[in-house]
């Protein structure tokens, strides 16, 4: 009965639910539109924090071969403070770099353009701040600010992160730290290229997420949500610990690497069943082993026989003696 499907409005009232409901939600986003307009306490504390940096291959102190990394990477994705941020609905837009703010009357899901203010100059080192967070549906290509950490566990109507660049010379060697908290409208995140990037990227609370980047960083793991709807995951070859379950729509999957993989988790996802003994095999550092629901083709016991030697990982992911697979083998 939707009016958009049916083009009438004989079915409003219903559509529009108990006037109690319609008056929560006109009251939200009203004082949500009226707090970023007048920058209320509640708008300010509502924020997605982040620091901007513009690369300089000619600054004092870099060897010869990073000067020509970053001159390759800015020539591909030219430094820039300026962001495209979409909102999730009517509300001021408010972004602070530094000292130096900006603001934009805004509509819901229509892109604004929020420019550094002439006076800031070159921003460089800048700590920048996005206020009314939680109104905000993406921040669009922040890959030309080459942020140094981000925290975006504020925005929870967040789709999209990127940071990162699919062109190959993209290098971001800024950022070490991205926090996503537990963010259940994300769906894409993109953090190819961020070089300086390690520890584990924390997406298990992230139920949405459909598609992980994560290509040309030095991650050691990332998480995922036990169950969901990934379709597109690309890992680094520095991963430690790999680990999916019950992702059954994988549809594009690719790791650069195994030889630093010490932890294999693999339940339930039938988009790795025909490549898993080829990955098992170039796991030449594993030690501990959990495989559920694989079914595979096997001539010999002697992948089976090796995996006797490895300890293995309970359900809640913690370290075994012994080994733990459930599979169904065709000989």
């Amino acid at each position: 009965y939707s009016p958009t499907l049916t083009g009438s409005s004989e079915y409003l009232a219903m559509w529009q639910g108990k006037k109690s409901a319609q008056r929560e939600w006109w009251l939200r986003r009203r004082f949500t539109y009226l707090c970023s307009k007048y920058l209320s306490e509640s708008a300010l504390s509502d924020v997605i924090t982040f620091r901007v940096y513009s690369p300089d291959p000619t600054a004092a102190g870099l060897s010869a071969s990073v000067q020509s990394a970053l001159a390759a990477s800015i020539a591909a994705v030219p430094a820039s403070s300026d962001m495209t941020i979409t909102p999730y609905q009517d509300v001021y837009v408010n972004v602070k770099w530094g000292s130096y703010s900006a603001q934009t009357r805004a509509y819901e899901d229509v892109p604004v353009l929020m420019e550094t203010p002439e006076g800031a100059g070159t921003v460089n080192d800048t700590e920048t701040y996005v206020y009314s967070a939680s109104a905000i549906r993406s921040l669009g290509d922040l890959s030309g600010l080459y942020v140094g950490y981000i925290d975006i566990s504020n925005a929870k109507h967040l789709e999209t992160l990127i940071l990162g660049n699919s062109n190959n010379a993209y290098n971001n060697r800024n950022c070490t730290r991205v926090t996503v908290g537990n963010n259940t409208a994300l769906k894409t995140i993109d953090v190819r290229g961020l070089s300086s990037l390690t520890g584990t990227l924390a997406l298990a609370n992230c139920p949405n997420i459909t598609t992980i980047y994560a290509e040309r960083t030095n991650l050691a793991a990332v998480t995922t949500p036990n169950g969901g709807c990934i379709e597109t995951i690309h890992l680094p070859g520095t991963i430690t610990s790999l680990s999916l379950c019950n992702q059954t729509n994988i549809e594009s999957y690719s790791c650069a690497g195994y030889s630093n993989v010490q932890s294999l988790r693999i339940e339930n996802v039938p988009a790795l069943e025909s490549s898993l003994k080829t990955i098992l095999a170039a796991c030449t550092n594993l030690t501990h082993v959990r495989l559920i629901d694989v079914n595979w083709n096997e001539d010999s016991a002697d992948t089976l026989v090796w995996l006797t030697t490895l300890g293995g990982l309970d359900e809640n992911g913690n370290t075994t003696e012994r080994f733990f697979i459930i599979i169904e083998i065709m000989y």
